[in-house]
């Protein structure tokens, strides 16, 4: 049934990010263990990258030889500015692991259960439509004052 665009249902709505959703997944089920960023990426573009419009119709079975060095490097870069996101909100944990013995180390990524810690996180989930709106009113103010200082250096200009 469908529900009308200014009613409470449709307002109170989220909007869901499905590589959020299917890195979530995959480290939810696996919660034991932790997985490097090459092995999160290699697990989507296997299972996952089609549905989420990372390759366009690419064989599941072939998809890691069929996706070319550059196109890995986007995804990968795609699946790390959410890995970053979802550690700023504490949805996930990271840590290095062997930086000690070989002074770089391999970061890891695992599910958390603790409870996001960012007020502003929490702002972001919750009030994105109402930032939103005030952003657009202050852009709009922007302009209106930028406006009126053409208008008085115009005036300004004429009275000299």
């Amino acid at each position: 049934m469908p529900i009308n665009e200014d009613s409470e249902e449709w307002k109170e709505g989220r909007r869901l990010d499905p590589l959020q959703v299917h890195i979530s997944n995959i480290l939810r089920r696996n919660d034991e263990q932790a997985f490097t960023l090459e092995e999160i990426t290699d697990h989507i573009i296997e299972d996952e990258a089609d549905a989420l419009f990372l390759l366009d119709s690419v064989d599941e079975e072939q998809a890691l030889e069929e996706v070319d060095e550059e196109t890995y490097g986007l995804i990968k870069s795609r699946i790390a500015m959410k890995l970053e996101d979802l550690g700023w909100r504490n949805f996930i944990e990271w840590k290095v692991i062997g930086y000690e013995d070989a002074d770089i180390g391999t970061v890891y990524f695992t599910n958390s259960d603790k409870e996001s810690v960012s007020p502003i996180a929490k702002i972001v989930d919750v009030y994105p439509r109402k930032f939103s709106s005030i952003e657009e009113d202050i852009e709009d103010l922007a302009d209106d004052v930028e406006e009126l200082q053409y208008g008085v250096n115009n005036l300004r200009g004429e009275n000299y």
